[in-house]
Order: structure tokens, then C-alpha cells, then sequence
């Protein structure tokens, strides 16, 4: 398998020196993640914000794509970008690329034919060093046990299936170093994967998620964003419209059980609760700026997104301690409950005190300064090729 692919030179012109320095970079990172423009993945998301910021000219970056990539990237000068072969032919090609000349692997993703990719060139002894991010915990209940015996309160685990845990489990435990996006995460982790980890957070576009021109509103208007589906537990945000028909309740996203919960809305009568389907970002941002409080109502997360975002449009949070958010400082810029009872009151805390909800909101403004991606991918890239230089003198 050759090497990544490479944008041809200049001819002329005073870029021609930064050109050498790309072909003789010291590292060549294979990155096996989707950057097309429209894949909205929230890893695929994160890796396109992460390479469009990498500058350091030690590295050149490879990423994949489908369809139309990223014009950001394409553009870049550090990062190669690779066409997947098309319908079912991705997947051995997937395989294939993986095989490819590199110094190193970064964010390797779940599938079975990552896995594979991994595992033939583990066995064709060309092995280079992986590096690996963990953003939530999947497992059992079994596991749940085990974790929450660790952690020293109830931790809830993402259900997934066992196969799907497994090579999850097999791919943390190969990597030489493994990026937590919490603190909570990093000491679990290495419960389950070895003392391999470092902390780094996730950031977000500050020109697109911010609190400037919030909106003064009449009655409060609570909302949520994130898939409908029954781990988000979006039951518990009924009954959250229910008891408190003061105010307004929107939840921002598709997913499978969008419709049941809008018939359901409807046979019980629940004029104040909405739920609008998906948004794009920006229109997102703008709708947040146009709420009162953000609620997280599901049990098992790593650092939910759409509460940073919600956060940096300068809204105060209510959600669940299970999984130990840091985008909430309880008591500052937001509530966390430890049963759904809690929860509800908490709620109905700032639903009737919106001055409290404001302040609480401010502080969360001025916390996501620093979730800038701007400032955080120069970390990442730092850390990153820390962890190749340190697996080069082991």
C-alpha cells in the first residue's frame, strides 16, 4: 500500500519552501476518520475541527472521506485527504488504508473493519503507535457495578452490544496513549485500560456558539438537543413540561422515536412542550440564545456537546452527576441531580427563579472561553505528537 497522497507542488512562488517542509514532515499520521462536508458524526465532527487547526510542521495528517470533503481541508496544506471507494467496496478499502506507510494512528474508529485494519497490521508486524480517545463509558451492568464501586457513587454505561464493547475494549487496550475529554473518564479509564491516559477537553466554534444578542423572553423556555431515542431519555422531559406548565419545553433533534414523542405530546394535551426535529448548527446556536435554561436528561454521557454549546450561548444547566460533567460547576453555572426527582426540582428552581437562571447563565458564558477550539487544538496536536515521540524511546 503506498503512502498518503500528497497536493502537488507550486510551480513558483514564495509557498515553495512550506512545501518541502510538508514532504519531509517527521510524521505522517494516519487519522481513519470521515471528513466530508456534510457528516455530522460528533467524532467525525470533532476530527474535522481538530485537523483544520493542526499546524505544527512536524506533521502531515491523513483523513478519509466519502463524498464531497470538507473545503476547509481540502484546501489545507497539512492534511492529505484519501476517497473511499464506493457502496459496499469503503469497507475493505478501509482495511487497505490502514495498511499504509505512517508513523502513527490517531482516533481509530468503532467499526469492524477499524478493528480489522488494526489487527492485520498488528500481525504483518507493522505496528506504529496508536493513539486513541475515550468519550463515554459502554458496557453492562456488570460493568456498571464495577465502575461505580471505583468512582464511589452510581455510574451508568452507554448499552451497546457485547460485540461492539468488546472491540471497543480491544482497540483501547492496544493503544499506546489514550485522550480522555474528562477527568472522570481519564480515572475509569485507566480502571479498565492501564495508566496510558491524558485530559484534554473538547471545544467548540465561538463564532457560531456564543451568548451575544440573547433573547429577552416572557415565559421561561426550557430545552434539550441530542438524539430521540430512549438512552437520551426523553420521557423524563415530558413529565418535565408536564409539571411546569409555566413554561415552554423544546427539544432540538431527529432520531427514531421523534414521532412517538410528538403523538405523545399531543394525546396528553401538553401544549407547552415541542418537540422541533433536527437543526444545523448555526440555526441551533441562534434557538438557544432564544431559551432560558438547557436540561441533559440522560444518565449516561461523556461531555455531552450540546450542553458546551448550550453552555456557550449562556444558558444554565440542569443534568445528572452520574457521568461528573465539567461543563457544570454546581451552584455556578448550573444543577446536577442524582435521581430524577432531584432533577425536577432543581428545574423548577430556575423555572421560578429566572434571576438565579441568568447568573447561572453568565457564568456558563464566561466558563466556555475556554472550550475555544482555537486554543484547544494546539493541545491536542501537542499531546498527540508527545505520545509518538514517547512510544519512539520506549
Amino acid at each position: 500500500m503506498s503512502g498518503p497522497v500528497e497536493h502537488p507542488p507550486n510551480e513558483s512562488g514564495p509557498e515553495d519552501d512550506e512545501c518541502a517542509a510538508i514532504v519531509s514532515s517527521k510524521y505522517q499520521i494516519f487519522v481513519p476518520r470521515l471528513v466530508d462536508a456534510t457528516n455530522n458524526n460528533a467524532q467525525n465532527l470533532n476530527a474535522k475541527a481538530l485537523l483544520s487547526r493542526f499546524t505544527d510542521p512536524r506533521a502531515d495528517w491523513t483523513a478519509l472521506h466519502y463524498d464531497a470533503p470538507d473545503q476547509q481541508l481540502a484546501k489545507s496544506r497539512r492534511v492529505h485527504l484519501q476517497k473511499l471507494w464506493r457502496r459496499h467496496l469503503w469497507m475493505p478499502h478501509l482495511v487497505l488504508l490502514y495498511q499504509q506507510a505512517a508513523s502513527a494512528i490517531f482516533y481509530p474508529g468503532p467499526s469492524p473493519y477499524d478493528r480489522l485494519g488494526l489487527e492485520l497490521r498488528s500481525v504483518s508486524a507493522r505496528g506504529v503507535p496508536l493513539i486513541a480517545t475515550l468519550e463515554g463509558l459502554l458496557g453492562d451492568a456488570e460493568r456498571e457495578a464495577q465502575l461505580s464501586k471505583r468512582a464511589g457513587h452510581k455510574v451508568f454505561c452507554q448499552r451497546v452490544s457485547a460485540e461492539i464493547c468488546q472491540r471497543v475494549d480491544r482497540t483501547l487496550r492496544a493503544a499506546d496513549h489514550v485522550i480522555a475529554i474528562s477527568p472522570f473518564l481519564a480515572q475509569l479509564g485507566r480502571r479498565l485500560y492501564g495508566d496510558k491516559f491524558s485530559v484534554l477537553p473538547l471545544g467548540l466554534d465561538l463564532s457560531m456558539f456564543h451568548s451575544h444578542a440573547r433573547v429577552a423572553l416572557e415565559r421561561p423556555r426550557v430545552v434539550s438537543a441530542g438524539t430521540v431515542k430512549w438512552t437520551k431519555r426523553p420521557e423524563i422531559f415530558v413529565e418535565a413540561a408536564a409539571q411546569n406548565p409555566s413554561a415552554d419545553f423544546v427539544w432540538f433533534g431527529g432520531g427514531p422515536e421523534l414521532e412517538q414523542y410528538r403523538s405523545l405530546s399531543a394525546t396528553r394535551g401538553l401544549n407547552n412542550l415541542t418537540f422541533a426535529g433536527p437543526k444545523l448548527p448555526g440555526e441551533l446556536a441562534d434557538e438557544l440564545r432564544r431559551s432560558s435554561i438547557f436540561v441533559m436528561c440522560s444518565q449516561a454521557e461523556g461531555v455531552p456537546k450540546a450542553m458546551q454549546e448550550a453552555a456557550a450561548c449562556g444558558l444554565p444547566i440542569v443534568a445528572f452527576s452520574f457521568y461528573e460533567p465539567p461543563t457544570v460547576i454546581p451552584g455556578e453555572n448550573g444543577l446536577l441531580a442524582s435521581s430524577d426527582e432531584e432533577f425536577f426540582a432543581d428545574l423548577r428552581t430556575l423555572i421560578e427563579s429566572p434571576s438565579l437562571a441568568a447568573r447561572m447563565g453568565q457564568r456558563s458564558a464566561a466558563m466556555a472561553a475556554e472550550w475555544d477550539w482555537n486554543l484547544l487544538a494546539p493541545k491536542w496536536e501537542g499531546t498527540i505528537l508527545n505520545a509518538i515521540e514517547a512510544s519512539a524511546r520506549a
